[in-house]
């Protein structure tokens, strides 16, 4: 088990973190077991593209010349290397971040009574405690603690501490606070609106109600627009039918774009594009092209996933294109595709294109090209299933295989009962809109007398409803005769 886990943790690292790990494992300091510096060149050999992968049978003699075999030995040491990789991520991830690596050294310093160092490696760490460095629910902490600690070290200096400094510490835990429960609270949203996931007690509800946040948030003086922002989207959760609460934090997002962290943008604009994904459902169409408006800011501002470091979420890349595809922007989906499609997992990558793939091909009317993406594709997720069973459905009818088509409703209705995973709200969008489908077809063959001039009333009175704008134009296209 241990040597899996090795493999797949190595594997995940470029030829200079592979050399910088080896420093690590070679340094006395950190490893004073020569077998294990034996182990580890073994596989880095492997690692390196510098031949096969050894077994445990040819390590073990490397480490153990002449020496039979034991596998208890084997598996010790394999524990203690991946112990090792895993402190040498920690070691790193200290080395980058440079606002705590000064903290470590003032609390070392302190704890030694040595009061004036302690003080200048505080002067030291300020220079990296910036909003741009730290999403809010650190940064607002990190700042907590460094007026707390600031205040410190001016009573051992014996030196008379400005008042501000508490003032402060108190100011930074009320952001934190309202930071934290903005995330929460659009985490508990999502989970319900999404997925058929319910909090049995909304304890944040109940927190905004017995305060005045609001006053709060007013007398934050140099982060009170930061406050603002922040309890305007906690409002907006809160009282979804005023819109006008979405405008205005979506004008706030660019006025502060400097006031926040890369992961901080990201959670507020996937905040309101769930906001506006829950308005569409409910049959305001407006919302679908502030999606399209958003998805265009988040790439202009470089925040389409949580840091460089993190891949693109496929729903991101999903919503993006779909939205795209809506407005028949066809040169910018494929452009997108092109350019976002290696941020994706690896592993979720191949399939993610030909679906992407796929899409534009049936946008573009180009229905057999669709087919065969969708034929590669292999519906292993939730997200995955639903995308191939909607395009299987749309391509049947626009092809006038009519029989496939009530049969791919079918599928798609026994697939929706059996799946617990898909929320109350969404399962029934996606059941009305198979209805209606269902209508289309049979209006198409004669075997319903319905009128599709009703039937596209009906649409728009019906809510919550799926794939509206495709169900539209079909309806529209009966009324015509095409």
């Amino acid at each position: 088990m241990e040597n899996s886990q090795l493999l797949k943790i190595l594997k995940s690292l470029n030829i200079y973190e592979l050399n910088t790990l080896s420093k690590f494992i070679n340094s006395p300091y950190f490893n004073t077991n020569s077998r294990l510096i034996i182990y580890f060149a073994e596989l880095k050999n492997y690692l390196k593209g510098c031949g096969e992968l050894p077994g445990k049978y040819e390590i073990f003699a490397k480490m153990y010349p002449g020496e039979k075999y034991n596998d208890g030995r084997m598996r010790y040491l394999t524990s203690e290397l991946l112990k090792l990789v895993e402190e040498y991520f920690a070691q790193e991830g200290l080395r980058k971040d440079q606002y705590n690596n000064c903290i470590y050294s003032f609390k070392e310093l302190t704890e030694k009574n040595l009061f004036r160092q302690a003080e200048k490696k505080l002067e030291e760490a300020e220079k990296y405690l910036t909003n741009k460095n730290y999403p809010n629910e650190l940064y607002y902490y990190y700042m907590h603690s460094f007026s707390s600690n600031s205040g410190y070290i001016k009573l051992v200096n014996e030196e008379t501490p400005d008042a501000d400094i508490f003032n402060r510490e108190a100011e930074n835990i009320i952001m934190l606070m309202l930071a934290v429960i903005f995330q929460a609270a659009y985490n508990i949203n999502t989970l319900s609106g999404t997925f058929n996931v319910k909090a049995e007690y909304n304890i944040i509800n109940d927190l905004l109600l017995s305060f005045d946040l609001e006053r709060f948030t007013e007398k934050l003086r140099s982060i009170a627009r930061t406050a603002e922002l922040y309890y305007s989207l906690l409002q907006l959760i809160r009282k979804p039918e005023n819109t006008n609460g979405y405008f205005k934090v979506k004008g706030m997002i660019s006025e502060l774009v400097n006031e926040l962290n890369r992961q901080d943008i990201y959670n507020i604009i996937a905040a309101l594009r769930s906001y506006c994904v829950q308005r569409e459902l409910e049959g305001k169409s407006e919302f679908y092209s502030e999606r399209f408006e958003l998805n265009k800011l988040s790439l202009r501002l470089d925040a389409y996933s949580f840091s460089e470091q993190r891949y693109m979420q496929f729903n991101d890349f999903r919503s993006f294109l779909n939205v795209a595809l809506f407005f028949k922007e066809y040169d910018w989906a494929e452009k997108f595709i092109e350019e976002y499609s290696h941020k994706l997992q690896p592993e979720l990558g191949q399939n993610a294109v030909l679906l992407a793939e796929a899409s534009v091909a049936f946008h573009r009317k180009d229905y057999e090209k669709a087919r065969k993406y969708l034929a590669k594709v292999k519906p292993d997720s939730l997200y995955f299933k639903d995308d191939v069973k909607r395009l299987e459905l749309v391509i049947c009818y626009e092809n006038g295989e009519y029989s496939a088509a009530i049969e791919k409703i079918d599928s798609y209705k026994h697939f929706l009962k059996s799946n617990k995973g898909v929320s109350d709200l969404r399962k029934d969008a996606v059941w009305n809109y198979l209805n209606i489908a269902m209508d289309i077809v049979k209006i198409k063959t004669g075997e319903s007398r319905k009128s599709a001039a009703v039937l596209l009333k009906t649409m728009d009175t019906l809510k919550p409803l799926a794939n509206k704008a495709w169900l539209k134009e079909k309806a529209g296209e009966l009324i015509k005769g095409t």
